[in-house]
């Protein structure tokens, strides 16, 4: 058979299987099972960074028509091969769209809810000193454009810093060496220097990081540090300090209470209102009282659990709070590890308690010597912490919130593993003495 005709063959065959990954994916299946399906085909980066691009595409399709925005763009994913990028193409009439200067404008504004904005893409002009209104002009010129997606930080007077969270874009990695100066949020330059930037830790000379919610955990994370402030990962925490000798992760309450029946003996724990086959509450002022000694926690909550299973196959990934953070940091530097991933749980990634404690866990393995007053502010005022103290939150306790803003309240970090084919958290002391003198004085 002619040589092109096999080709063609080949071609079409490769398609047909993209197009099956991508519905695979939209209907729900994870990225990195995905992955696993289709691994003699592709390899688990190419899928994975793929989906990821498919991922942020749809959201993007989204964001546009909520705000009345899908005739001015299309947006598509070059494929699966390099450079697997979502792009935005200009797709409005500049003679019949009122206002077409400002459209780039309102696109970044449509797509700052969910995280994402714009940039150049790999060909021309891409250095870090790339402005918004340079990007726009390529956009108004009718050229094709780059979606990234960020990771907002909190900066201290409110406003948004955005992270990329890019992983597949070599570009990014050297626009801020580690040891370079830090950077100014006020400076236009700056701003864009920490745009362009695929880890947020390197504007200090720490450890590479990024912050994600639960979506964008894509299978690729080596290192990963899941938080939950308020409240999973408090009351595990609590949990340990009470006794519990390991906690058994379950996905659903079905599974929570199949894995109960096959061990009567182990005591289950859920978020929400007391419910029948549930012995335990998600509220670390709750468990905080509870005899634990050498029991088997089984926990399902909202989010914390659902993200812990998310990463439990990376090499090395820790679950989180305040009441942990200093333990946490410690196990990633005892661990020789360069970069991490955080995966804020609460809201998709937006929850304001989890961000902060991303925030504060940066700072601390950068070496800083901070005040965790502001971010521990931010979590007091968040809308988490709201609910709770206003009890719109079923299962909680009046001191759930202060307990779950107290820093280092325990010297060890927690390490969630697979262990005969479930994900179990243990406890991990790294440095057996290391109370922090705030409660050591106690």
């Amino acid at each position: 058979m002619d040589i092109r005709i096999e080709l063609d063959n080949f071609l079409g065959e490769k398609r047909a299987l993209v197009d099956a990954i991508t519905r695979e994916f939209r209907a729900g299946t994870p990225a990195k099972e995905v992955a696993r399906m289709v691994a003699p085909a592709f390899s688990r980066d190419q899928v994975t960074q793929y989906l990821s691009a498919v991922a942020l595409a749809d959201k993007t399709r989204k964001a546009l028509e909520e705000a009345g925005l899908a005739f001015a763009a299309d947006v598509s994913v070059t494929g699966i091969d390099a450079p697997r990028e979502a792009r935005l193409t200009p797709a409005a009439d500049p003679d019949e769209t009122q206002d077409y200067p400002s459209l780039p404008a309102r696109i970044r504004d449509a797509l700052r809810d969910f995280h994402i904005t714009l940039g150049l893409l790999q060909t021309g002009k891409h250095d870090e000193d790339t402005s918004d209104s340079e990007i726009d002009e390529f956009f108004l010129d009718g050229q094709p454009v780059h979606l990234i997606k960020l990771s907002p930080f909190q900066l201290a007077d409110g406003q948004v810093r955005p992270q990329a969270t890019s992983r597949w874009s070599p570009r990014y990695s050297s626009a801020c060496p580690r040891g370079s100066r830090p950077a100014d949020p006020e400076s236009p330059k700056d701003r864009q220097r920490v745009l362009w930037t695929a880890s947020v830790g390197c504007d200090h000379p720490g450890m590479d990081s990024r912050v994600v919610g639960i979506p964008d955990v894509d299978g690729t994370e080596q290192v990963a540090v899941v938080i939950d402030v308020m409240r999973a990962f408090t009351t595990a925490a609590w949990a340990f300090h009470r006794g519990a000798d390991k906690i058994v992760l379950a996905a659903d309450e079905g599974e929570a209470l199949a894995i109960k029946a096959c061990h009567p003996g182990w005591l289950a724990l859920k978020d929400g209102a007391p419910v029948s086959g549930f012995d335990l509450v998600n509220s670390p002022g709750l468990i905080q009282e509870a005899d634990l000694a050498g029991r088997t926690v089984i926990q399902k909550t909202t989010a914390g659990t659902v993200g812990a299973l998310a990463v439990v196959e990376a090499k090395l990934a820790l679950c989180a709070s305040f009441a942990v953070a200093g333990a946490t940091a410690r196990a990633l530097t005892d661990a020789g590890a360069d970069s991490v991933t955080f995966v804020a749980t609460g809201e998709d990634g937006r929850a304001a308690e989890d961000l902060a404690c991303a925030e504060y866990l940066d700072q601390l393995l950068a070496g800083t010597r901070i005040d965790p007053g502001p971010y521990l502010h931010r979590a007091r005022t968040s809308p988490a912490a709201d609910d709770l103290r206003s009890g719109r939150r079923r299962g909680a306790h009046p001191t759930d919130v202060e307990l779950c803003l107290e820093v280092d309240r325990f010297d060890f970090a927690m390490k969630v593993g697979l262990d005969e084919g479930m994900a179990v958290l243990r406890p991990l002391r790294t440095r057996p003495d290391a109370v922090s003198a705030v409660h050591r004085a106690r």
